[in-house]
């Protein structure tokens, strides 16, 4: 999801027939009254979406069974973002790091509000002051936090948080052909000094050449249901660059062939010190030049 200051009236209409998840939600005008209960409501919901992994509200769009129907509109009195930012700082505490709002004016005179939240790091976890909780949101829910996952959370701020992104480029000129880029990132401030990284393919999208620095196995992929191929590579300081937060560092790149309605098995493992981070994923493309990568 981009980032709030990109967002304009255009992006609001793309949403309309969009489905709220784990890190979107919609809101109509109502919620941005200035009310006592609205206002509870969202520090509740602002602090519930730092403490999962981040995300977009949206102010403004009218959804029904989470579904966006149609652009609402709020309020549109002076000083709203100004309001909105008090209300979070004076109802949040520790007040959540980095959250980013963009006002976009309607033909109605109304307007919506974009609100962009990172996930909570440093200051983890944050609690709703006037509900005395800890929050997070799962899938479409707000729940409250249960004492193991707020240990969780406070990990968070000494030990990193790394994740693995896929991205497929078009190669010019080659029948389904594709440029696969493994990415790295970490959402903790803390550096990722020692890191190890295997990336699992099966066998139909692999093997591949193993780019310098990486060793290359046979393994068994989805409880043994499929073969496939490991690529495993540590990264140490000072020979390697520390992952730093949230720039994402390309550490691995092959030509592949994904063809129509096909799926491929892909995964990772990685861990670092106070960290382990594992996942079988499938990437498939459906009539379109476009390759998604999703959750097995």
């Amino acid at each position: 999801m981009k980032p709030a200051s990109e967002w304009d009236i255009n992006d609001l209409a793309a949403m309309i027939g969009a489905e709220e998840s784990s890190n979107l939600e919609f809101k109509d005008g109502r919620s941005l009254l200035n009310e006592t209960e609205k206002k509870h409501e969202i520090a509740k919901d602002v602090s519930a979406m730092a403490n999962a992994a981040g995300g977009t509200i949206i102010y403004g769009l009218h959804a029904s069974d989470s579904v966006a129907t149609e652009i609402a509109g709020c309020d549109a009195s002076p000083g709203k973002l100004e309001w909105f930012d008090q209300i979070i700082t004076n109802n949040i505490e520790p007040k959540v790091q980095g959250v980013r709002l963009k006002r976009i004016d309607l033909p109605d005179g109304k307007l919506a509000l974009v609100v962009t939240i990172p996930p909570a790091t440093t200051f983890a976890p944050h609690q709703s002051k006037p509900h005395h909780r800890y929050f997070r949101r799962y899938e479409r829910t707000i729940l409250p936090m249960l004492d193991h996952e707020i240990r969780d959370i406070m990990r968070r701020a000494t030990s990193p948080e790394l994740y693995i992104r896929h991205v497929f480029l078009p190669l010019d000129g080659v029948e389904d052909g594709y440029s696969m880029r493994v990415l790295i990132g970490n959402r903790s401030k803390e550096p990722a000094l020692y890191t190890r990284v295997d990336l699992i393919f099966e066998q139909v999208i692999a093997p591949f050449t193993p780019p310098a620095g990486w060793e290359m196995t046979e393994v068994d992929i989805a409880e043994g249901d499929l073969k496939g191929f490991a690529y495993s590579r540590s990264f140490i300081v000072p020979h390697s660059m520390p992952i730093m937060e949230e720039r994402d560092a390309v550490i691995f790149e092959a030509e592949v062939i994904v063809s129509n309605n096909m799926r491929y098995a892909m995964g990772y493992d990685v861990t670092a010190p106070g960290f382990r981070g594992s996942e079988l994923l499938y990437a498939y493309r459906l009539n379109s030049e476009k390759v998604t990568v999703e959750a097995g």
